[in-house]
């Protein structure tokens, strides 16, 4: 008869603390999580607002900084003639400056492609021909630009890795040279020593 009355009570109080255990489980989760998350999944997506293009327009100076050139770039690649025009109003003479120790492969040949493609045919062309003295200064301009150019670090290296692309635009715009300079001596001489700077 005592063994009987002694497990009764241990019985019993083993079920009273499994009691708290099972309710402390239950409120350990919060309710408020899945509600949450179900509120974000059904919430209606908020319209797109549509962003109007800025135009664009010339920067009102040139480069100082070739971060800030390269930056101008290529939101003007977008439109020929302004990235024309921008490259024509960095002067010769700050070219290497400008450039000091770097000018990529895409831009350096792209630089080129411009110059093949715009610098002898700009939109007053048709005024320019009429009068020699504008086409020699067109002349002059692209030759001292070339030359510019071809003093950048590194330039060496990028002309000897070219491609059969990038020789095809140095070729034409060699070709181009030969027909404008042939008579002048001087500009032929500038004509053939860029020759072997750009291996053309």
């Amino acid at each position: 008869s005592n063994s009987n009355s002694n497990s009764t009570p241990i019985t019993s109080t083993s079920i009273s603390i499994a009691k708290p255990s099972t309710t402390l489980a239950s409120t350990s989760s919060p309710p408020t999580t899945s509600t949450s998350v179900q509120g974000k999944s059904t919430a209606p997506l908020p319209a797109k607002i549509k962003v109007p293009d800025i135009p664009l327009s010339l920067p009102s100076a040139p480069p100082q900084t070739y971060y800030q050139f390269e930056r101008i770039y290529h939101e003007l690649k977008k439109d020929n003639g302004l990235l024309l025009s921008y490259l024509q109003m960095i002067p010769i003479n700050s070219i290497q400056s400008l450039f000091r120790n770097f000018i990529s492969s895409d831009i350096l040949f792209e630089w080129l492609e411009i110059i093949s493609k715009s610098y002898f045919t700009s939109t007053s062309d048709k005024e320019i021909d009429q009068v020699e003295n504008g086409k020699k200064d067109k002349v002059t301009t692209t030759l001292q630009t070339l030359e510019a150019i071809s003093k950048i670090d590194r330039f060496g290296m990028l002309i000897m890795f070219a491609g059969e692309k990038e020789k095809k635009i140095i070729t034409s715009i060699f070709n181009q040279l030969d027909q404008y300079v042939n008579q002048n001596s001087e500009m032929a001489n500038m004509v053939t020593n860029l020759k072997q700077k750009y291996a053309a």
